[in-house]
């Protein structure tokens, strides 16, 4: 019997931003990676639009960083690399980086 090997483009996850009614919902789940300013202006197919484009861009993030499913083991991440990239970071970056660790209910140490 032959598997099929999942992957980014076959297991993207479906979310249907044109069901979600309210402005507010849309604002705040934009709201870890744009400020109320950068969204003002927008409508809200504009917004559903913005969203459905961060979603693609955070999970093929996630899938660069730790590897495809096609792969047969994970990447290792690189300590050095991941210090650089957290020292680069902006004021707004760290915040929102914080605020999405806590509503993953990740501990700090």
């Amino acid at each position: 019997m032959i598997e099929k090997r999942l992957n980014y483009e076959t297991e993207k996850p479906k979310l249907d931003t044109k069901k979600i009614a309210s402005r507010e919902q849309l604002l705040e789940m934009l709201s870890p990676v744009y400020t109320p300013d950068q969204l003002k202006n927008l409508d809200d197919d504009e917004l559903k639009d913005l969203l459905d484009e961060v979603i693609d861009r955070v999970y093929k993030v996630k899938l660069a960083d730790g590897g495809s499913a096609d792969d047969d083991k994970p990447k290792p991440v690189d300590p050095f690399k991941l210090m650089l990239q957290l020292n680069q970071m902006s004021d707004a970056e760290r915040e929102q980086l914080e605020y999405m660790l806590e509503k993953l209910g990740v501990k700090k140490k």
